[in-house]
This record gives structure tokens, sequence and C-alpha cells, in this order.
């Protein structure tokens, strides 16, 4: 096929295997069908020779093998692994950013940034310290809140390694890393996580690091359990929740895989309680109602700074585990199977490091851990359905 691209990587992951393009960063599990296809046209096949091909290995016909092709071609667009159409963005989230220059290569004359900082700190997410800046006042008021479990002093025996400044307005925010322009991005939600992300990549090892899961981690009756969910899903409340219940924060919201099956990284950031678990959370955490209140995604937030006894190495996880709140139907959980998993660890968001090995790593994790969905209709139900499935370890 003319201008298919040769850079997508594939591991070997179930019946067929996880791929991503080296270029856009899109991440998709395809199955045996799939699978075939991508490895025909990588290896130079039209899409006419790859629709006879399936007709000689399965016998379905000309005229469906042509239609089977067209349709995967259509799917794997749709993801972003093959250039052409985009997939829709999720209600509440936001598309990719106008460039990544993460391998740090020349960004062009624009690589000085001058600015009135808003917000200038250094953190630490366990390792070396990050000078932050952020020149946007709604926006530095957000990460304030987020990274104040993780202020580090910096003096010069704690210097830190980089400085990262975001700068700009909503509809233009741009990341520079020591100077150098690293990415471009329009809504406030998305350049936050972005910042978010560079923050905790740019303070631990990045040779240990995989990917960053949209998900939470705790450890709860002496096991790791990964939370993982679309933004609105609960995972938040329900980490919260198993925190008051005894548990011990190891991350939220955005959670570092190591390599070697060492499992997720702690990240020391507040818990983000949006408006419609403040009722709940209330009663379980003094001084709740007197944390400060701020805006995102046009929602009210507080940032719930729980207390980690987590040491600064990775955490191998016992299960993951998808939640749902549902007021309707009582608590309810069935076990995934390593293809679901990776499903849904994609669909919810995880954007892996560019290192090589990266995408073995993640294949690695979701075919090792045993995951669960679960539904529940009040947060006790959620807290006691986790504690159950890790009871059963």
């Amino acid at each position: 096929m003319p201008g298919f691209p040769a850079d997508i990587e594939t591991v070997p992951f179930a019946d067929g295997c996880i791929a991503r393009n080296l270029k856009s960063g899109a991440l998709c599990r395809l199955n045996a069908t799939a699978t075939g296809i991508v490895q025909w046209f990588v290896a130079g096949m039209s899409e006419a020779e790859a629709a006879a091909r399936l007709d000689e290995l399965y016998g379905i016909g000309p005229a469906q093998a042509a239609g089977d092709v067209s349709a995967i071609l259509k799917a794997l667009r749709q993801s972003g692994l093959l250039p052409g159409e985009s997939a829709e963005p999720e209600a509440g989230t936001a598309a990719a950013p106008e460039f990544r220059n993460a391998s740090g290569e020349d960004s062009g004359p624009e690589t000085a940034v001058t600015f009135q900082a808003a917000l200038d700190v250094c953190v630490s997410c366990g390792g070396a310290p990050v000078r932050v800046r952020c020149e946007e006042a709604e926006l530095a008021g957000l990460l304030e809140e987020v990274l104040a479990p993780a202020l580090a002093e910096e003096d010069a025996a704690n210097k830190a390694d980089a400085t990262l400044s975001l700068t700009g307005q909503e509809g233009d925010f741009r990341c520079w890393r020591d100077g150098a322009l690293q990415w471009r991005a329009e809504p406030r939600p998305l350049a936050r996580r972005l910042f978010l992300q560079d923050i905790i990549t740019g303070s631990l090892p990045a040779d240990r690091l995989s990917a960053i899961l949209h998900a939470s981690a705790i450890v709860i009756d002496g096991h790791a359990v990964v939370l993982a969910g679309n933004s609105g899903s609960g995972k938040s409340t329900l980490t919260a929740g198993l925190i008051a219940a005894g548990g011990k924060l190891i991350a939220d919201d955005l959670l570092p895989l190591g390599v070697a099956a060492e499992g997720v990284w702690p990240v020391p950031f507040a818990i983000s309680v949006k408006q419609g678990s403040w009722a709940v959370l209330s009663p379980l955490f003094t001084g709740f109602d007197s944390l400060r209140t701020l805006t995102s995604r046009g929602m009210k937030v507080r940032y719930l700074a729980a207390g980690m006894a987590i040491p600064a190495q990775p955490v191998k996880p016992s299960i993951v585990v998808f939640p749902t709140w549902n007021a309707v139907t009582g608590p309810a959980s069935d076990r995934m199977s390593d293809a679901e998993i990776a499903d849904r660890l994609i669909e919810t968001g995880t954007d892996l490091a560019g290192a090589q090995g990266a995408l073995a790593e993640f294949a690695e994790f979701a075919s090792s851990v045993t995951g669960f969905r679960i539904e529940y209709p009040t947060l006790r139900d959620g807290v006691s359905c986790v504690r159950d499935l890790v009871g059963k370890r």
C-alpha cells in the first residue's frame, strides 16, 4: 500500500499484537486478522493484494475479503495508528498537542522563554528535583494544589536537574524544558495533563519508566491495587475512600509504569476530588470542607493531600480494577481477560515512554496483572468490593 508507514512497532499479545505508531504515539490492540493485514502492508502489499491473501487464507470470497480489509484500515486510521481519519475525542478529553519535541532535537529559533511566573516551585517525585514555572494564573493555581505534597527544597546539594516552564494562555499553551520548546497545546486540561506528565518523567529515572497510565493506585491490606478509568469514572473518589479505610496512596490519575516487571512508581501529588464527591468524602477527612476550591474543566474541584507511606521505589500491583459507580445496580464484579485489560488501559489513556522496549513492557504488564470490572452503588460498597478482591489474592 503506497504511503503505509514503516515506523509501526508491534509486540505479540493474546491472539494478535499491540501496535504503536512511533511518530504519533497512537496505541491499539489488534486481533489476529488485523495483525496479519498490518504486517502485509508493512511488507509492501497493496490493499488488493492483502484482500487476495485474506481470501486465500480464510476462503471468505473476494468481496468479503476486500470489505474486511477496508473496514480494518478505516478502524486503524480512526485509532491514529495509520495516517488519515482521527478518532472522535471522548467527551471531556482534548486532542493531541500540536507537536512534541521530547527527543530534544532543535525546536527552531523560538527557544528563549521570558515571562512573569504565577507559580515557581521546586518539586520531586522521589527522584531528582525539578523546577516548575507556570505563567497563567488559573492553571498555576491548579498546579500549586496538585504539587503541594511534592514540594522540595532546592539548594547546592539538592539541585534541580531541569526547569519546566508552561507559558501562554488558554488556546496557546507552550511547554519549555531548560529554554527549549517541547510542545504546544490549546486547551487547559490537556496542557495540565501533559505538564504533570513531564514533571513526573523529569523527576523519575527515565531508563526505568515505560509508560504513564491514566490510573490511580493505593496499597490496601498489604496489596497494591491499580484503579483505572476515564475521567469521571470515580477512580479518584474510590481511591480516597480506600485511603480513608486504611489504605496508602501510591498515585492519583497519572501512574508511572516501571520496567522489568517492577510495577508502578509512587507519585506524591494531591488527589483531585470533583464537587459531586464532596458530600461523601467530607465526613471521612478532617478539614475537607476548608480545602481551597478551584475550577477545572468547568467543574469545581478540591485537592486532597493524602499521606503517603510508600518508598520512592516501584510497587508491584496485585490487581487492576476498572470501577464504575452505578446507583441502580448492586455491587458486582467480574474478571477480565488479558485482551480486555489491554483494551481498557489503552482506551482510558496510556502514554508510552519513548525508550526502546516500552511497548513490550506495557504488554507484559497487561498480560501479567489480574483485572476486574466492578460496579457499586455507594462508596462503602466500592471499598468493600476492592477489599474482597484483594482478600482473594
